[in-house]
């Protein structure tokens, strides 16, 4: 075998064949050329992103953080810098000395831009000679204020900072002459010295900030002028030339009348625009006009290729000394979308970490100021009210086998989101789906809404939707209640019957009869009080089938009624439990004096002031026409005809409330149908009312409301034209519940009822199915 002899500075120190200090060792030559292959294996992996390594002694000596970039757009020209914009919010070491180099470990020239640390830090450098896309900025804490460097050949163009709080020219010059420059603002590349609001925050009480570089080829005479609204100054090549200053509205110069005229030599030139904005409307503006003897051309923005562009970078990883890897959020800046339902809108942002790699075994919390908390390395998505006022801010933490990294952020938009539309399912989709993470993100049994802003719940009340708000309920009672009682009666009875419809689908009706007393314990509103009776009812009679205990509980309701309005509804209720309970003939008189009831009480015909069906008008759609009150047409014809007009109302109503359901409207249905219900309870012996309020709770999923609704319907040997169709959706509910032996016995029915019929052939291919 053939041995090689290695220095001792030059062997791996693996385990058992490690080198003792000072002699030389033979190794074998096969486990040369493995450790060999070991080693630069390591060295590969190290280099894929998102490869965890172990830390290593940074390339520029006492750099704490090393931050990895990308070029993606390079400059015309050199001296124009390439800008890259570094997070920070806790992330960078205080007052950081940078130092950046390319991809051979040189220095390149750089010039810091601004800083501010709760947000971010910005920088422009010179472009690496080497065609390759990728520099790495070293950065260490310094032991005082950044210096200011003494000269610089770099010409960062076009850029803009804002400031907000103190709004005056004083502020917006501060910022170009303090070191670092800009700091407390915000700031950014931009296209021209010409907009008319705040690019980096809200649009009020602001200074500003525009600096760039434009180039002549050759001697030329400008006229440069300032539109502006309020103040503003044009400073050209370090020294002021024309000045606005004062609040006013752009009128007085809107045609650039505030301008200046200079003859200029060839090459580069800076410009300086400073801006403050008190409130009102707001607008910067620089405008140019071209040669001399041209006061009859109006002045245009310096746009277009005037302005030098400086390329753009883009961080792509940051990685600590000690082996800690930094992750940064992206998306806290600017909301995807907004909904204005109060007196603010609230945003709704999608939160993303940037910076971890899929191979750096990181695990990802968000962590936000009213104690929730997320965990997970997908995108989180964060209702924030925008209340200008309130600044919220969160934290996103990254646990590697390294250690922690955190950074801090705020939230904002620094342009108007996309408004969504109440009327869009999706839209309110999107927030539902939003507030449940928003919920579930607080851990139990902590209250999750202890700290909203009223905003927040006027919009939970607009997006919620009959019987889709489960989840979201259910946390919030569960654990919200003492919250919940405190909030306005317009926010709270809105979500109270939300969650008394998501009670019924769990089908515990033990739990949900122990709620309904809950909501009637301290309730004082005596409308309130009565809605609590008339859904204790319902749950014994449609839940539980329990029909004595829904008489016990009408009863009780009758007993109480005091208000024509309470009387009528408790008789109503009364004549629900009869027609339920299979006696028809006391269930015709007790809705007859419902009927009666409600029309005394209202003065109305028998559907409505104008006539028209009491859904039609509630709808502003269909079902019958104006005129006369039905009473008085109906008193016109003689009883034997007079069930005809009451026939033609009950369709109109049935066909209104199916098209709110193809429509998938079942608020509106359900409001309209409370309204037949009112107007002409005797529709329910017909079988039309029960039908429909059966095809109601059945879209809306409430299968065991809709079966106890369509029995009754189906009850009695009358046969009617809408009777299939009943025992059609009965069994469909039916087998919707599982209730196999139910299903069978009304498939047996229908095939024996309506032999022949295309219901009789689908029921005999469900009892085929469920086995005969």
């Amino acid at each position: 075998m053939r041995l090689l002899l290695f220095p001792h500075r030059q062997q791996p120190r693996y385990g058992r064949h490690a080198c003792r200090p000072g002699r030389p060792r033979l190794l074998p030559t096969a486990y040369c050329h493995l450790s060999l292959r070991v080693g630069t294996l390591l060295l590969l992996l190290s280099l894929l992103p998102g490869t965890p390594v172990a830390a290593q002694k940074p390339a520029v000596p006492q750099a704490t953080l090393r931050v990895e970039a990308a070029i993606r757009q390079r400059p015309a020209e050199s001296d124009l810098g390439i800008y890259l914009q570094i997070p920070d919010g806790g992330l960078l070491p205080a007052r950081p000395v940078i130092e950046v180099r390319d991809a051979a470990g040189r220095p390149l020239e750089s010039l810091l831009l601004w800083h501010t640390p709760a947000d971010a830090l910005g920088l422009v450098f010179r472009p690496p000679a080497a065609s390759g896309d990728g520099v790495t900025v070293y950065l260490r804490p310094g032991s005082g204020a950044p210096a200011k460097p003494a000269r610089t050949t770099l010409k960062p163009s076009l850029f803009a900072f804002t400031r907000s709080g103190s709004a005056s020219l004083d502020n917006a010059r501060r910022m170009a002459t303090e070191w670092p420059p800009a700091r407390d603002a915000f700031g950014g590349p931009v296209e021209r010295i010409g907009i008319r609001w705040n690019p980096f925050g809200p649009d009020d009480h602001f200074s500003s900030w525009f600096t760039g570089w434009f180039r002549l080829d050759a001697r030329e005479t400008l006229y440069l002028a300032t539109i502006s609204d309020e103040g503003s100054e044009v400073h050209l090549d370090g020294s002021l030339l024309v000045a606005w200053p004062g609040r006013h509205t752009r009128r007085a110069g809107a045609k650039g009348e505030y301008g200046k005229e200079v003859t200029l030599d060839a090459g580069w030139h800076r410009i300086d625009y400073f801006h403050f904005e008190v409130d009102g409307d707001q607008e910067m503006c620089l405008v140019w006009r071209r040669g001399r003897d041209r006061s009859d051309v109006l002045p245009v923005f310096m746009e277009g290729n005037a302005w030098g562009r400086t390329g753009r970078a883009e961080v792509r990883r940051m990685v600590y000394a000690d082996g800690r890897v930094a992750g940064w959020v992206e998306g806290h800046l600017q909301a995807e979308d907004y909904l204005w339902t109060g007196s603010q809108p609230v945003h709704r942002h999608r939160l993303v970490c940037r910076g971890v790699g899929s191979g750096d075994g990181a695990a990802i919390t968000w962590q936000f100021s009213d104690g929730a908390t997320v965990t997970s390395s997908s995108p989180c998505t964060w209702l924030v009210s925008g209340d200008p006022a309130a600044r919220q801010t969160a934290v996103l933490s990254v646990k590697t086998p390294a250690g922690v990294a955190r950074q801090n952020f705020r939230f904002a938009s620094f342009t108007a989101p996309r408004a969504l539309a109440l009327d869009r399912p999706s839209d309110r989709l999107l927030y539902r789906e939003a507030f449940l993470d928003r919920v579930r993100a607080v851990p139990p049994p902590a209250d999750p809404c202890a700290a909203w802003s009223g905003d927040l719940w006027s919009t939970l009340v607009a997006v919620l939707e009959p019987y889709k708000g489960g989840p979201i309920l259910t946390e919030l009672f569960e654990r919200g209640w003492k919250t919940l009682r405190r909030l306005p009666a317009d926010v709270r009875y809105p979500l109270e019957d939300r969650f008394a419809e998501t009670l019924r689908l769990r089908g515990d009706t033990a739990r949900q009869l122990a709620w309904i007393a809950r909501l009637e314990e301290g309730e004082r509103d005596r409308a309130r009080l009565f809605r609590w009776h008339e859904e204790r009812i319902a749950c014994h009679l449609y839940d539980q089938g329990d029909v004595e205990a829904a008489r016990r509980a009408a009863l009780r309701m009758r007993e109480r009624a005091v208000t024509p309005e309470e009387i009528q509804r408790a008789v109503l209720r009364l004549g629900d439990v009869e027609c339920v309970g299979g006696n028809r003939d006391q269930a015709a008189r007790l809705y007859a004096d419902a009927q009666t009831r409600y029309r005394q009480q209202r003065r109305l015909g028998a559907f409505g002031e104008s006539g028209r069906p009491a859904a039609a008008a509630h709808a502003g759609r269909g079902g019958g026409t104006s005129g006369r009150s039905l009473t008085s047409r109906a008193g016109d014809l003689k009883r034997s005809d007079a069930w005809k007009l009451y026939a033609v109302n009950d369709a109109a109503q049935s066909a209104t409330i199916r098209a709110f359901l193809e429509q998938d409207a079942l608020g509106e249905a359900f409001a309209a149908l409370e309204q037949w219900e009112n107007a002409t309870p005797m529709s329910k012996l017909s079988g039309d009312l029960l039908l429909t309020a059966g095809r109601v709770y059945f879209h809306a999923g409430d299968f065991r409301r809709a079966a106890a609704l369509l029995k009754a319907a189906g009850q009695g040997e009358a046969m009617s034209s809408n009777l299939p169709d009943v025992m059609e959706l009965h069994l469909e509910a039916l087998m919707r519940l599982k209730r196999t032996e139910e299903a069978r016995e009304v498939a047996r029915r229908i095939i024996m009822r309506f032999p022949g019929l295309p219901v009789a052939t689908r029921a005999a291919r469900l009892l085929q199915q469920i086995g005969l």
